[in-house]
Order: C-alpha cells, then structure tokens, then sequence
C-alpha cells in the first residue's frame, strides 16, 4: 500500500466530508507500513467511534479528529495504533495486528514527544489528539509499562500548563503576562472551530487521565483542571458548540436537536466523572480527614440522573454513576472495614448497573456496548456476591487487560473473605503485580 505525500500542506478541514483516504493520509516518511492501516480505517471510520458514543458515526468527533489527523503524522500514528489495538481484542488479539499497533505506537511517541517539546512549533490540535489516542493505546494495550505511561501523562500536564490551552480552548486567549513569541501569536490566532473542538479534546484527555489515575499512573492534568473547577466547566461548556461549529452547514438539522436532547447525558456525565478524581485525591492525601471523605460524599448524593428521551445514551453512561458510588465506597473504607456487608444504597447500585447491562447488551449492539460498560460492569462485578453475575460479568470484559484484572480481584476476594485494599486494586488495574498479589 503506498501513501501519496502531498507536496504542500492541505486545509484538512477542506477536505471532503469522509473524503480522507489512504490516498491523501500523511506518515512518518520513514516508517515501513504494516499492511494493516486499511484496517485500522476501516475500523475507525465504522466501529471504533460506537464504542463511546450512539451518535451516527459520519458526524462524530472522531471524524473530526480523523481529518485533523490526515496530514499529521504525530496524531495519524498513535489513531492508528489506537484503532488497530482495539481491534485485536475482536480477534483473540491477533499477533499481526498487535505488531502494526505496537509499530504505529513507537512512531507516533516519538514524534509526539519532539511535538510537545518546549521549542516546537506545532499545531496544538494535532497534539492533543495524538494524547488522546495515546491514552486510548496504553488502556488496551498489553505491553503495559506504567512507568512510562506515568511519564507520558506528566509531560501532557505540563504541555497543556505551558502552553495555557485551558484558556486558549475557552476563547479566553492569552494573559497579559504571556511573552508575545510567533508560537504564542501562532496559538491566539487559531480559529473558533479549531476552539471547540480543541475544547471536546481537552475534556476528553482530562477523563482519560482521571481512569488513568485509577489504574495506578497518570493524574496530574485531573488534578490541574480540578483545582479549577470554573475554568473546566467553561472548557466543557465550550465544547459543546464543537460539531456544529467544525461541520458548519453540512450539520443536519437532525443531528443539532439529537446534541440538544443529548445536553442533560453530557453534563451529567462531566459532573459525574471528575469525582473519580476527588475520590482519589482523598484516598491518596496523608491529610485527608472523615469531612474530606464527607464532602465528596455529599456531592456524589447532590447527583440527580437525567432522564432525556434517548434512553440509549442513558443507559451507557448512567452507570458511570453507579460505579462511581461502588468506587467511592470502596475506596473509603478502612483495613478494619473491608469485610463489612454491602449497604442497601451499594446493593442497589449494583443491581442497576447489572440490569441495565443486560438489557443493553441484548440489543444486538454486543461490541459497542460491551466497550462501554467495562467499568461500570467491573465494579459491579467484583462487589456482587453471587457467583452466577459474577461470571457473566467476566464474560463481558472486553480486554485482555481488564479480564485479567477481573479474575484477579475476584481471586484474591475469594481467597481473604474481604475486599481488596483500594490501592491494591488500583495496580491491579494498571496490569502491575498479578502473579506476586495471587
């Protein structure tokens, strides 16, 4: 397969409306192809974007990111790996599929890290999308090396930091101070579509981090854009103009009231998420007292469930609330306490994330809808005490990896009578100590 390299830069957003190709894609112009990118696109412009959201895939944001992507090799490299190691967990984790990944993976990092260099000059979208398929990678990936995963979500803090995106992707633009250096006046100038899309990036690797966090790396963009709960919230505002605003007047009309009826899902699910991030703050903080685990408590219960029209959308990411409880309940409790019986309000959670798996998944939507409910269906799974739910629930993991982290709980519950110690389970999930924890 030969991939055409264009002799002047292209308006990506020029391009046709799913009009990108193998044709008109851009790599490393050293790198040997694998013979597996037709895959990863077909994969990534039919599936892959189902398994985080129900909106038609032709007007996404990973198609979005996909034209953005087209002429930057930083970013076309790690979608690649993310797509293709993705797809290996439908093929028994194909070995030819798991090396064009691995290839794909090893190039993009190494000119992502020359991207988010202090001295580069490169287009902050295209970075940033890159972090995301990067974190989207090292979720599924079984090579896992925390340490370097943990190093890869610290310079995406610091790039984020240095470069001010937070501000930059609000319209804010830059702060007095700043030094008005080309690649600063390059960065105010970035058009609003580039914004808002810019925007959805950045919530999207700040939920990224957040699960990262939880699986024993990662944290520090979670823990910046906590500690600026304003500013979030505006980024999140922000980027809900982002499809409209990058499809312009090709958006359907249709798709327009399908993001409004969409809005309340959304916005619960950004109030939902970043609480992970506060759990794990209490949990790790020498500090932390019975109020700070109060406070967190409180706002988990201030938590009202929408009840939008699409149902669909409901049901997938409803649950993340319910895991977040079972999480938080967990993640609170003390060495003396971990043999207590669940409460009725865990119980319950437990049964509703259960009950809405199985009827979400006898929808036929079974690839989808198992990536999907991973987490939620993991916590579920390893508080359940009966036996049957148990197994049904590793039979819906969709990962290697979280399989793996799955039986190994299970496991060591089995094995204790109690439940394993938060930061225990947290390493457990980041793939690290399975043979020594058994």
């Amino acid at each position: 397969m030969h991939v055409h390299w264009p002799s002047q830069p292209m308006d990506v957003m020029s391009l046709p409306s799913l009009g990108v190709s193998w044709q008109n894609m851009v790599l490393s112009q050293e790198f040997v192809q694998t013979g597996k990118e037709s895959d990863a696109l077909q994969y990534y412009t039919s599936l892959y974007p189902t398994m985080q959201s129900s909106k038609n895939v032709r007007w996404t944001s990973y198609m979005i990111m996909l034209r953005y992507s087209s002429q930057e090799p930083v970013a076309m490299h790690l979608l690649i790996a993310a797509s293709l190691i993705d797809l290996t967990t439908a093929h028994d984790d194909n070995t030819d599929l798991c090396r064009a990944a691995q290839a794909h993976a090893k190039a993009g990092m190494y000119l992502l890290e020359a991207a988010m260099a202090p001295d580069a000059d490169h287009d902050p979208v295209g970075v940033v999308i890159a972090c995301f398929f990067l974190y989207r990678y090292m979720a599924v990936a079984q090579e896992f090396n925390a340490v370097m995963m943990a190093k890869w979500s610290d310079s995406v803090f610091n790039y984020v930091k240095r470069n001010r995106l937070e501000n930059l992707c609000t319209g804010t633009g830059l702060a007095a101070r700043d030094p008005l250096t080309t690649h600063n006046t390059a960065l105010a100038a970035i058009t609003h579509e580039k914004r808002s899309h810019l925007a959805r990036l950045m919530i999207w690797i700040f939920y990224e981090d957040i699960f990262a966090s939880i699986r024993g790396y990662g944290g520090s963009l979670a823990r910046h854009l906590c500690a600026k709960p304003e500013r979030a919230r505006e980024i999140f505002q922000y980027s809900g103009g982002e499809l409209k605003s990058s499809w312009g007047a090709e958006y359907p009309e249709r798709e327009i009231l399908d993001d409004v009826e969409n809005a309340p899902i959304l916005t619960f699910l950004y109030d939902t998420i970043p609480l992970y991030a506060e759990v794990n703050k209490v949990v790790d903080s020498s500090q932390s007292s019975d109020a700070d685990k109060a406070a967190v408590e409180d706002k988990i219960e201030k938590l009202e469930e929408p009840r939008p029209r699409l149902m669909i959308n409901a049901d997938y990411m409803v649950p993340f609330f319910y895991a977040l409880r079972i999480y938080c309940f967990r993640s609170f409790l003390t060495d003396d306490c971990l043999a207590i019986p669940s409460p009725p309000v865990i119980q319950s959670c437990v049964t509703s994330i259960l009950q809405l798996a199985q009827r979400s998944l006898s929808r036929g939507l079974l690839d989808p809808m198992r990536a999907r409910f991973q987490w939620p269906l993991f916590m579920a799974g390893i508080e359940t005490k009966d036996t049957i739910h148990k197994e049904w629930v590793q039979s819906k993991m969709k990962t290697a990896k979280m399989s793996m982290a799955f039986q190994t709980v299970i496991c060591l519950e089995e094995e204790s009578q109690r439940r394993t110690p938060i930061a225990l389970l947290r390493r457990i999930l980041g793939g690290q100590n399975y043979t020594s924890t058994l």
